[in-house]
């Protein structure tokens, strides 16, 4: 037992003396050259979700993460403490404000932000971000839409509002996308029409600003008649307030899906049924998979022998079992990093490190210990 112990022991301390330094002083030398990158860059988009170390709602650090979708790469992240903030629902919203603070704070613009539906944020940046056009998430909005049409489609006379589900998704997707940025109500007339469309209706909409359906003629289907449970029903999901408000700031182009990916790759490096200290969150949870991330984001697919392409079919739980064929990427790579640090280990001398560690670790008894 005492070996044991002893083991752990050395193990956090060289952790503590000569990994975490390595990582951190890595990931700073690395965010620098990245974001001079992004400094020269005309129009940038950033994309923001947040994440959990923890599964419920029990969680004691809230990450939140950027990622810059013209370069398509992690660019920074924030990690907070729950009980700094009411809460692990807050801890999204006080994840953003430092995050906007330090690219500020080193002149990078962020012209255009996508998140989801996140309504702190969503004020917070009409308040104080000003030069800032906010957009939300598609894939969020219809999942949300998603969940509400399957619970609806198992009530009595409302069945056949399960035929129309990936029509309701597909029209979603096409408002907002077949929009140009800043004519939001122009997409909220798109998606207006889907109620006189889903009755074979297809002209005289009353918007004026979409007036006609922009199909060609389409085959028999099974119709909602107005006036019916089914009807009356899917119109009272369709037209709900906060949607409507949502649907009117969908982002016509970028989106945080990537984010979403990036989300399989932190569970990789810190799982969430392990607890981890501040330090060995931020170097686990988001340096080592931020860096792994950026690596391996654009992997080319795997190809045959003859140069044919290897693909497979997936059931996405967001397609509720719709199969979705995607290309097979070659295997991730872990190269630059285990010759970056490599390097930093054997080349950077204790004085370094030990400063490097008193910046983010300044008190053994303060919630930056990694012990």
């Amino acid at each position: 037992m005492g070996l044991v112990c002893y083991s752990a022991r050395t193990f956090f301390k060289h952790q503590r003396s000569f990994l975490f330094p390595a990582v951190i002083y890595h990931w700073e030398s690395y965010q620098t050259d990245l974001l001079n990158k992004v400094k020269d860059l005309k129009d940038v988009v950033s994309a923001g979700d947040g994440r959990y170390d923890s599964m419920g709602h029990s969680a004691k650090y809230g990450a939140y993460t950027l990622l810059c979708t013209t370069i398509m790469k992690i660019v920074h992240f924030e990690l907070v403490q729950a009980n700094e903030t009411g809460g692990s629902y807050q801890t999204e919203l006080e994840g953003v404000k430092p995050c906007f603070g330090f690219l500020q704070r080193l002149g990078v613009k962020i012209g255009v932000f996508i998140s989801d539906c996140h309504r702190g944020i969503a004020k917070w940046i009409r308040e104080n971000c000003p030069g800032t056009t906010h957009f939300f998430d598609i894939w969020h909005v219809a999942w949300s839409v998603t969940k509400k049409l399957l619970a609806a489609s198992t009530e009595k006379g409302c069945e056949i509002i399960q035929d129309w589900m990936k029509g309701i998704r597909r029209h979603l997707y096409w408002s907002a996308t077949s929009t140009k940025p800043g004519f939001g109500s122009l997409t909220l007339a798109k998606w207006n029409s889907f109620l006189r469309h889903v009755a074979n209706k297809h002209t005289d909409h009353p918007d004026p600003l979409y007036k006609v359906c922009n199909h060609a003629n389409l085959p028999s289907r099974k119709w909602i008649k107005i006036g019916t449970a089914a009807y009356d029903k899917l119109k009272s999901l369709l037209t709900g307030k906060a949607l409507l408000n949502d649907i009117k700031q969908l982002s016509p182009d970028a989106q945080t899906s990537c984010l979403e990916g990036f989300r399989d790759t932190l569970n990789h490096w810190h799982p969430k049924m392990i607890g981890f200290s501040w330090l060995g969150s931020f170097c686990r949870q988001h340096i080592l998979a931020s860096l792994h991330f950026n690596e391996n984001l654009h992997r080319d697919t795997q190809v045959t022998r003859d140069g044919k392409k290897y693909f497979q079919i997936t059931y996405p739980k967001f397609k509720l079992g719709e199969e979705v064929v995607r290309g097979v990427a070659t295997p991730p790579t872990y190269g630059k990093l285990t010759v970056e640090y490599k390097k930093l280990l054997f080349n950077l001398s204790k004085q370094e490190m030990k400063e490097v560690f008193d910046t983010f670790c300044p008190d053994s008894r303060t919630r930056h210990c990694p012990i």
